[in-house]
């Protein structure tokens, strides 16, 4: 039912081919279509209780054209964290190299991240939450987004600072920024906490971290 052309692998049989697709010309906007619907349906309902033919409709595509794209539900949400944390990443990185010593450069990475939570925090924790799981599909896209960011998080302030980011260290914060983020969209309205606080908590952490590697 799924073009071979269009997913990749059968070690990766949800991953979308992105880089066809946008190829196709005005083609690209079934898929994109698809994605948009699905995102409406999942902040609203939830993944369990979205149905493929819910995104179907929202998207106004026919039934084989979902298909051609995707083979269920969970591809698209795995295109969606894809996008999403490939938007994150090229903010990430505009935002960071505007300012100038490496701590400043790793506070904006920060700020960008939990602004991107802000933005669409139910969605956000949705994705977030079913790319941890070990068993999921969208697990290998998130490490793989993980490890680019940790990279440019390296990039950045070995650029700044003439030395490099310890990357373990790196990639602790990202972990840490991504964990504390999720719990707090999950369940900080039950603990009194807020985005904002964790923001404040985030930064002192980090100027703590990177004062001992200075």
């Amino acid at each position: 039912m799924v073009s071979s052309k269009l997913v990749k692998g059968n070690k990766d049989a949800s991953r979308v081919d992105w880089e066809l697709i946008l190829k196709a010309g005005p083609k690209a906007d079934i898929p994109l279509r698809v994605i948009e619907a699905a995102a409406g349906n999942f902040a609203e309902r939830g993944i369990e209780d979205t149905s493929v033919q819910q995104i179907i409709e929202r998207a106004g595509v026919a039934r084989r054209s979902f298909y051609r794209y995707f083979p269920d539900k969970l591809a698209v949400m795995d295109a969606m964290l894809d996008r999403s944390l490939q938007h994150l990443l090229v903010v990430s990185k505009a935002e960071m190299f505007s300012v100038g010593c490496g701590l400043d450069r790793l506070r904006k990475a920060f700020d960008v991240y939990l602004r991107f939570a802000r933005t669409d925090g139910r969605l956000v924790a949705l994705l977030s939450g079913e790319s941890q799981r070990p068993d999921s599909p969208l697990m290998m896209t998130r490490l793989r987004r993980i490890e680019e960011l940790e990279s440019l998080y390296i990039e950045a302030f070995e650029q700044a600072e003439g030395r490099t980011l310890d990357r373990l260290l790196a990639r602790s914060l990202i972990l840490l920024l991504e964990t504390l983020t999720l719990h707090v969209l999950t369940h900080g309205d039950e603990l009194g906490i807020s985005l904002d606080q964790v923001a404040s908590q985030l930064h002192r952490f980090l100027d703590n971290m990177i004062a001992e590697e200075l």
